[in-house]
């Protein structure tokens, strides 16, 4: 027995001297990119497989994780859902179909259209939507509130439509500027100038001010529009071509609710993970809310999953949104990378590669992190201004899988060199590993 104790003693020191001096070759290449100078950086690496710490620096250092809290989010969701549902309903009298949201996001989406429901809705039923009567914040705490203009800070509502978004682009034969949807089309004012300015909504009405000069026929522009219950109804009759009535809904313990799910399952999670989708990401943990708790509050589904995984996480969660817009979130390296061993450990390696942004291939990455016929990188950004994070999976130049969190606050330098600076340090880990 004591044999064996000397081995693990043995053994222990040996990759704990492994670790310090690694920590002091990555501290040294860190000190070479000047992009990252004067920044704060927290780092965390992981072999997957075996679940020892290669590489620790500062790693208990609570940093702003931006885009990274979807990570979160995503773990949350596959969490909680075998199949993501659409819809709530159930028909009356074979003749009325009574529906009520889950807080699903995808219906008539510009980019990621969910076709299933829309045919649901299709068929020859009168439509019946029972509302529910939550008030639910349109923006998440600690929102930038200037930040109403643009396609990332769309409001999140309780049945999203549209992706909460009006779409602008010239259409290529009249050269008229046209809106989808086009109920919208009678919402905007033209103005002709000769300055930088394209395109901007008034902040308290669904009223756009658009500059034609500046319009390109290849512009297509996607900005959101103030949500309302009779706004949602109103977009989704138009598009039916039929009446959908809405009522509040009234609770009944002898309808038997059915769920129709969804078949866009990955275009869901490729649309959080790959394009960072924020209206998406808030969507989910309204949904998850709704389905737990039968309530649509982000703060439940949070305060559910901080206790449910405060046994593996070695830090409390400072976790307020589902997007990472607010600078409100705070979280460090390690507890990231606890994140993504779930996840791996959830979806396996053939859902990480599938669904993350590839290096040099796909999503927010797409032009970076690139190998000659070769991918190494699978991870999810996270950017607000002074803020660049990069967290997922690494593969080395031994086919060594490992798991990694860069988080860089603080920095001064443009979003372009920071990137520039962490594939520089990535290109060396993966060169040692």
């Amino acid at each position: 027995m004591k044999v064996y104790t000397l081995i693990i003693c043995c053994l222990l020191n040996i990759f704990f001297s492994f670790s310090q001096k690694f920590n002091k070759r990555i501290e040294r290449k860190i000190k070479k990119i000047e992009s990252l100078d004067g920044a704060h950086i927290s780092i965390s690496l992981m072999d997957l497989n075996s679940g020892k710490k290669l590489a620790a620096i500062d790693e208990n250092k609570y940093m702003n994780p931006a885009s990274n809290i979807k990570l979160l989010t995503f773990l949350a969701s596959i969490n909680s859902f075998d199949s993501i549902p659409s819809i709530r309903y159930f028909i009356e009298n074979d003749t009325i179909l009574n529906f009520k949201s889950t807080g699903f996001p995808l219906l008539l989406h510009p980019i990621y259209q969910d076709l299933n429901i829309l045919k649901f809705f299709e068929n020859d039923y009168y439509l019946v939507y029972h509302n529910s009567k939550e008030v639910i914040p349109k923006f998440g705490p600690g929102w930038s509130w200037d930040d109403y203009n643009y396609y990332f800070s769309s409001e999140i509502s309780k049945f999203p439509i549209y992706g909460n978004a009006v779409s602008f682009y010239k259409d290529s034969l009249s050269s008229n500027i046209e809106t989808f949807p086009k109920f919208f089309n009678n919402k905007l004012k033209f103005i002709d100038r000769d300055d930088e300015f394209l395109i901007n909504r008034n902040k308290d009405k669904n009223f756009y001010i658009i500059n034609k000069r500046n319009w390109k026929i290849k512009d297509s522009i996607k900005m959101p529009f103030i949500t309302s219950d009779s706004l949602f109804t109103n977009l989704l009759s138009l598009a039916l071509n039929k009446k959908v009535k809405i009522i509040d809904e009234k609770y009944n313990s002898k309808i038997n609710w059915q769920t129709l799910y969804t078949n866009y399952d990955e275009t869901l999670y490729k649309a959080l993970l790959q394009n960072s989708d924020n209206l998406i990401a808030e969507s989910l943990l309204l949904m998850i809310s709704m389905d737990k708790f039968q309530s649509f509050d982000r703060n439940l589904a949070i305060e559910f999953f901080k206790n449910e995984w405060s046994s593996f996480l070695k830090d409390p969660l400072i976790w307020v949104d589902g997007s990472g817009v607010s600078r409100y979130n705070l979280i460090t390296s390690r507890n990231l990378i606890s994140v993504l061993y779930l996840i791996h450990k959830k979806i396996g390696w053939k859902g990480v590669s599938n669904l993350f942004p590839v290096g040099g291939i796909s999503g927010t990455i797409k032009d970076y992190y690139k190998l000659k016929n070769k991918t190494f990188v699978f991870a999810k950004t996270g950017t607000l201004r002074n803020n660049h994070n990069l967290s997922g999976f690494l593969i080395g130049k031994s086919k060594k899988k490992l798991i990694f969190s860069i988080m860089v606050n603080h920095h001064k330098s443009s979003s372009i060199e920071v990137k520039k600076g962490i594939a520089d340090l990535l290109f060396y880990l993966r060169k040692k590993l």
